[in-house]
């Protein structure tokens, strides 16, 4: 087991390399968050309304859709990391796991560049469903191993 888990194992490290590379890319948008809410003056609680001078928290377009590309990250990303893991244990090839992973990473960077840049769909579907399609690969392997 622990040979498996180990950045001599080239699985591991892909899988590494995208826990890594898609908690950067969530986290990235809490400070986006903020600063799309100081340029917008468009603060959720009303003690950062006060704060900033306005009798009651304001909605702005422009803060919901950082928020909700990090909600989108929230409800993917840690299914992605638990069934990832899992997935090395299974011992899959190099360029399998490479193929997933990198994949998987590529296709959220991806997503949050559409969904924060407003490109038009089918772009962000595409890479959203990318990562739904590797994600469920992992799945359908894990569960066929259980069986």
């Amino acid at each position: 087991m622990s040979e498996l888990i180990s950045f001599e194992n080239p699985v591991f490290k892909y899988y590494a390399l995208a826990v890594a590379g898609t908690a950067i890319n969530m986290l990235i948008k809490a400070p986006l968050t903020a600063r799309q809410r100081f340029k917008h003056g468009a603060f959720a609680n009303p003690e950062d309304a006060k704060s900033a001078k306005q009798d009651k928290p304001r909605v702005n377009e422009e803060v919901e859709r950082v928020r909700r590309a990090h909600l989108n990250d929230l409800e993917n990303v840690p299914v992605f990391w638990a069934l990832g893991f899992i997935f090395v244990l299974l011992e899959p090839s190099e360029s399998s796991a490479r193929n997933h992973f990198l994949g998987f990473l590529a296709a959220r960077v991806a997503h949050s560049f559409f969904y924060l840049c407003q490109i038009p769909q089918p772009t962000r579907g595409l890479a959203f469903f990318a990562g739904v399609g590797i994600v469920g690969s992992m799945a359908v392997q894990i569960i066929q191993r259980a069986l």
